[in-house]
């Protein structure tokens, strides 16, 4: 989840590995940090609760479709 200029990872997955679910969340400042190299989410755990506060009102707010992860994780390929 994007806010502002910060980044909340709940989940992270590359093309080569399965998804990887984070607690607690990774954090990242893409101001300072485009790169996504430094976690900060220990010394800034207000701003994680802070996004995910707001993620989880967002996701509240509709009927979420089925994740295309799960998809792409199963033997069906």
């Amino acid at each position: 989840f994007r806010y502002k200029n910060y980044k909340l990872h709940l989940k992270t997955s590359s093309w080569f590995s399965n998804v990887e679910t984070h607690y607690p969340p990774l954090l990242f400042d893409l101001e300072i940090d485009p790169s996504e190299k430094h976690n900060i989410a220990d010394k800034f755990p207000e701003k994680v609760e802070e996004i995910k506060k707001i993620a989880i009102d967002h996701l509240n707010s509709f009927e979420p479709p089925e994740s295309v992860l799960d998809y792409r994780n199963s033997k069906e390929f």
